[in-house]
């Protein structure tokens, strides 16, 4: 027999067997942060995080994340290792360490053409390391001639022993101007 993946599987589907969506929520213009507290716990093993049209409302941000225990983010010593390139042939890969943030998209610009898109797996829950993986793409700022940039990155945190119920995006200044981040969770 043929399988058909039918409309909205990722959000419809029994344990075991592929990704549910737990929360979706939209930026409004202005807001200084997107906070998601309580939605990581032992349900689930692996989570999704989809952050799309992600736009700061000030030129050239970076997009950063903090993990959470309730309302609390957590200001501690990130670890990040990141590789990217741009439309015009510029690439870099490092490490940065002893950070009380993690970046996950740089100098993304304003434009209605400029914005950010990424998807990032983790489990925050574990008693491993707390590690957010994931790739992007985002549009640059005008004055850095508004070149489309890739970049994987993976940031671990440095207390592995606490699990994490939440987690926090935001502007490295300024506020949101847009968008949405969606978590889904998978039970094994």
């Amino acid at each position: 027999g043929v399988n058909w993946v039918q409309s909205k599987y990722l959000g419809e589907t029994p344990k075991g067997q592929g990704y549910q969506k737990l929360i979706e929520v939209s930026a409004s213009d202005g807001d200084s942060a997107m906070e998601f507290q309580n939605c990581f716990s032992s349900n689930y093993d692996l989570y999704r995080i989809v952050a799309e049209d992600m736009r700061p409302s000030t030129d050239k941000k970076n997009l950063l994340f903090q993990w959470m225990v309730d309302s609390t983010a957590q200001t501690g010593t990130y670890n990040s290792a990141y590789f990217y390139q741009d439309g015009l042939g510029q690439s870099q890969s490092g490490q940065v360490g002893n950070q009380s943030i993690a970046i996950l998209s740089n100098n993304t610009g304003t434009d209605v053409r400029e914005s950010a898109t990424s998807i990032f797996h983790c489990n925050p829950q574990s008693t491993n390391a707390k590690s957010l993986m994931g790739k992007g793409i985002g549009q640059m700022s005008s004055d850095n001639d508004s070149r489309t940039r890739t970049w994987h990155s993976i940031s671990d945190y440095a207390t592995k022993t606490t699990a994490y119920n939440g987690i926090k995006f935001y502007w490295s200044a300024g506020n949101f101007e847009s968008g949405t981040v969606r978590i889904y969770g998978r039970q094994s």
